[in-house]
């Protein structure tokens, strides 16, 4: 009889500690993740969008930087020494083919033409040059100018350049345009003449009365200061801005401004051919990669056309998400906090449930 009642008393004991587990735990279980869940998504969206304007802003920061680099090759070119080596070398009158000829000739030599050869002495002695050099030593952006003559013969320079001719180059032809000149800036790219990793930003140099181009402005741009600037944007501990090609090339990280090639080391960046991938998004989260990428809407090809680049704003998933890991551990604490508070109610709530029946029946409790 005893052990039958003392059974039954376990049983209740059991039931009520079910009754209030089941009630209760999954309630808090669900309500958290509910809430979590909910918080997150909210999160994620803010972030994303905070990134995507920090991406918004260094692009602005890095395409008005390269419009004032523009605006000052483009003062170069209207500056009356370079106009009037300019102008006097075009007033040489020869058929194609002696141009031809004596091009050729030059270029056979050039590479070993001594500083102090007459033609190399005309080139980078005369007024022209020597205020580019002067100019290009004021500050690091300019590593190198030169100028040619509406031919692209080279006509003054701030150093000896690797080329006499020049209008067989890319940037040369973009300027030039057939004859009716256009403001051209190349992608980065390493540069024999002043070597360094830097941009070609060229400008036709116009005659004011006809409007035909007579000659061209090259300078090579420092890549330093670009990357300066875009290593300053700073959204927060582990957040990089990112500047990508559209094909997903990553062309620089922040605190990797030299001393690699761009090209070769983050061509395969997945994180980079994930971002242009979702240029569209206001944001995106890679699972396996964990990085959480603000993307921007202003894009660089709007302002800069030559330039398909994009600045992204990344971060690891786990940092930005990081208070949400502190909260789920906090609330492992809290649910066994609670878990054991059930336990102590269940119990109390069992004994007061076995109370009244002892007091009925004295002889339960010597049992």
């Amino acid at each position: 009889m005893g052990k039958s009642e003392d059974g039954s008393k376990r049983r209740v004991n059991l039931r009520i500690l079910i009754i209030f587990l089941v009630l209760g735990m999954p309630s808090l279980v669900v309500g958290h993740l509910v809430l979590v869940s909910g918080a997150r998504q909210d999160y994620s969206e803010v972030m994303g969008d905070y990134f995507s304007q920090g991406a918004d802003t260094a692009q602005t920061v890095l395409i008005s930087y390269l419009e004032q680099v523009r605006a000052q090759v483009a003062n170069l070119a209207s500056v009356a020494q370079v106009r009037e080596v300019v102008q006097q070398s075009n007033r040489q009158r020869i058929s194609q083919e002696v141009l031809d000829r004596r091009i050729q000739e030059i270029e056979t030599r050039w590479p070993e033409m001594d500083p102090g050869s007459r033609l190399l002495s005309n080139i980078l002695e005369n007024s022209a040059s020597q205020f580019l050099r002067q100019y290009a030593t004021v500050g690091t952006t300019f590593r190198e100018i030169l100028v040619t003559d509406v031919h692209g013969r080279l006509v003054a320079a701030s150093n000896k350049t690797s080329d006499y001719f020049q209008a067989d180059e890319r940037w040369w032809r973009n300027a030039y345009l057939e004859g009716s000149g256009n403001p051209f800036i190349s992608d980065l790219q390493f540069d024999e003449s002043a070597d360094v990793y830097g941009l070609e930003v060229a400008e036709p140099i116009m005659d004011f009365t006809s409007g035909e181009v007579i000659g061209v402005i090259k300078t090579i741009v420092d890549s330093y200061e670009l990357f300066a600037l875009l290593d300053s944007i700073k959204l927060g501990p582990r957040v990089e801005a990112v500047l990508l090609r559209s094909d997903g090339t990553v062309i620089q990280i922040p605190h990797h401004t030299s001393g690699y090639d761009f090209f070769d080391d983050y061509q395969k960046d997945p994180v980079g051919r994930r971002s242009v991938e979702a240029l569209e998004r206001q944001a995106f989260r890679e699972d396996h990669l964990r990085v959480l990428v603000g993307l921007p809407q202003i894009r660089f090809k709007d302002r800069i056309p030559e330039l398909d680049w994009h600045v992204v704003i990344q971060a690891p998933y786990d940092e930005i998400f990081s208070p949400f890991q502190h909260l789920n551990t906090r609330f492992f604490y809290n649910l066994l906090f609670s878990a054991s508070i059930v336990v102590f109610l269940s119990l109390l709530s069992s004994w007061l449930v076995a109370r009244p029946v002892m007091e009925t029946d004295p002889r339960l409790g010597k049992l």
